[in-house]
């Protein structure tokens, strides 16, 4: 990985085993790396534990329910002999 400077900000680029991973995880691997970032420059006192790595999009994705709320839970049948 590189990172350098430039007049319009900062470029990083990642070189990558193309054997290894394809392209999405590359690009996912960097998205965690700029959700970390921004989340340390936006808050240099947050515990190094409580620091994300994904994105609202990709935990609302990993979710089972995705973005909906817990379903009620279900009624269970009482059993009387």
């Amino acid at each position: 990985m590189r990172l350098r400077e430039t007049p319009q900000g900062a470029s990083l680029v990642l070189e990558f085993a193309g054997d290894l991973y394809d392209d999405a995880t590359a690009e996912r691997m960097l998205d965690h790396l700029l959700v970390l970032l921004r989340h340390v420059v936006g808050d240099a006192g947050t515990r190094l534990g409580a620091l994300p790595l994904a994105g609202e999009t990709e935990r609302a994705r990993a979710s089972p329910r995705g973005n909906r709320p817990p379903p009620p839970p279900t009624p269970t049948a009482a059993c009387t002999n």
